[in-house]
């Protein structure tokens, strides 16, 4: 209760980074971070914990692992329509994979399954967002680049039950537009499809989306806005009716804009 004292989810020795945080439904909180307590620079676990509405620490006190070795890794967290969890996280070991895994509310392992894997030169596969597609599964948006420097954005779906849904041979289906396609963000649709929203690059940026139903097939993809301004930082929430509202920040010439 005091903002000058905020307590602690983890004070373990060495790092923990790179936190994200869902709703459990009844009031508390799913928490999930990199931390490095195993490791030197550069190399951390995932650990989560599940803090009750009045804050008290419902797994190990310490955090509970949830995977290993995520070097650099931002994870993101899905609550599925069965009451379980999807978390997103990637690895380098053997070449870059994404990461989806499944696990239930005691932060147990369901099931995971890598849904972008490739070898090197693929660089960057770190940048990604999903929703739930409303059968406890989720859908994801991320972003390639490759070791050329093009920059790419993909849709995936993984089931309920971790099945790869979406032309797995090649990643999922390649959103980009001309030049290059980055920062995607996602929300839903309320009908187990998404609305994904991404900006390109040379300028001038525009700001494109696309609809994307639970079977994958999505329309042309529309620009929505054209600005002359630098790398727009965009943010997506669905209306609750099937359709969604986004903002966006621009910045260029000195001044700022949203």
């Amino acid at each position: 209760g005091d903002p000058d004292n905020p307590m602690a989810v983890c004070n373990e020795p060495a790092d923990q980074k790179e936190p994200a945080m869902i709703t459990d439904g009844t009031g508390g909180y799913f928490i999930f971070w990199t931390d490095l307590r195993n490791y030197g620079a550069n190399e951390a676990d995932l650990y989560g914990q599940h803090l009750d509405a009045a804050g008290n620490k419902l797994w190990t006190t310490a955090g509970k692992k949830i995977a290993d070795s995520v070097f650099y890794s931002v994870p993101k967290a899905v609550y599925t329509s069965d009451g379980n969890m999807i978390v997103l996280y990637s690895t380098t070991n053997g070449g870059n994979r994404i990461w989806a895994k499944k696990i239930n509310s005691a932060g147990n392992s369901i099931w995971s399954v890598p849904f972008y894997k490739a070898g090197w030169p693929q660089l960057g596969a770190d940048i990604y967002d999903a929703v739930t597609d409303k059968s406890g599964g989720i859908i994801i948006t991320y972003q390639v680049t490759w070791g050329g420097g093009a920059t790419l954005v993909f849709a995936q779906r993984v089931s309920s039950n971790g099945t790869i849904k979406w032309s797995p041979s090649t990643n999922g289906y390649d959103l980009s537009v001309s030049g290059e396609s980055r920062s995607p963000v996602i929300t839903s649709d309320e009908k187990g499809g998404a609305h994904i929203f991404w900006y390109n690059v040379p300028g001038p940026y525009n700001i494109w989306k696309t609809h994307i139903d639970s079977s994958g097939n999505f329309p042309p993809k529309t620009a929505l806005y054209l600005t002359p301004n630098n790398y727009p930082l965009i943010r997506a929430v669905s209306d609750g009716i099937g359709g969604a509202v986004i903002a966006w920040a621009t910045n260029g010439g000195g001044t700022s804009q949203s």
